[in-house]
């Protein structure tokens, strides 16, 4: 089974401080089963791993060096954290390479044991330097059908929130429909909302050739938006904070409501 999806839909911002801006628009999403990448490239013409295709998965986009594979370093992750149960399948939502080039804000790792029981989440937050910090947190052992986590930001994300403050998940695990959705907080007053809806279709050649066709150049037009976005929000004139240097990959380990920083 390769267990690999395409999500069509929604990304969405709210800012809610400290002046009201949203924005809203159209992506794509693949889910991928760590461990089968390769074998879901040989069914596609227009997919492939580890090699430019229209559309592709580079391992090295989402792990150092000294990992094998993804799947790897993810496995590293939740050894670290105790959590080393739930590896027995992990699914891999994020953006593709299309045409060699993606930026992925958000990559959410969903961890399952070997009975198919959802037991971590895994949500790799990646910055406009290419800084990236996974936060790894527990499911608890009765989720309901929305799962709800939160865990201290400890990366600098937007030139206009503080690096520190407070994420709050509230997760709709894939199915014929995903949802992720993330409230930012710092000092107690929410400053904004973003969040993924987006419903499975197939994953086919036939269904990668529409979204070449209904979703032209989407991972350029992410990045181009988001630095659209910041000029109009430097034009409200919201305060631009200093960024703070990090290593490239970075994770917190968040269990028994505290949060571990490691690497």
């Amino acid at each position: 089974m390769l267990r690999a999806s395409i999500y069509r839909g929604t990304v969405g911002h709210i800012r809610l401080h400290p002046k009201s801006h949203k924005l809203r628009y159209r992506v794509f999403s693949f889910l991928l089963d760590a461990d089968t990448i390769h074998k879901t490239a040989r069914t596609s013409h227009l997919f492939s791993y580890n090699r430019f295709n229209v559309f592709s998965f580079y391992d090295s986009d989402h792990k150092p060096e000294g990992f094998s594979s993804v799947a790897d370093y993810v496995r590293q992750q939740l050894r670290q954290a105790g959590l080393g149960d739930h590896s027995h399948r992990i699914s891999v939502l994020c953006y593709p390479r299309l045409f060699g080039y993606v930026f992925n804000p958000l990559t959410v790792y969903f961890c399952y044991d070997k009975n198919q029981k959802l037991g971590a989440i895994i949500y790799k937050v990646t910055n406009t330097f290419r800084e990236q910090r996974s936060y790894v947190i527990p499911v608890g052992e009765d989720p309901d059908d929305l799962i709800k986590q939160n865990c201290s930001k400890e990366l600098y994300v937007s030139p206009f929130n503080e690096q520190e403050g407070t994420y709050a998940f509230t997760v709709s695990p894939p199915a014929d429909r995903v949802s992720i959705a993330i409230a930012y907080s710092h000092n107690n007053r929410d400053v904004l909302k973003t969040y993924f809806k987006g419903e499975a279709f197939e994953f086919s050649d036939r269904e990668l050739l529409k979204l070449l066709f209904t979703y032209p150049l989407m991972t350029f037009k992410v990045t181009a938006g988001i630095h659209m976005e910041a000029l109009w929000l430097w034009l409200k004139g919201l305060k631009v904070h200093k960024h703070r240097r990090v290593k490239k990959f970075s994770v917190s380990i968040v269990a028994e409501g505290k949060d571990q920083g490691v690497g």
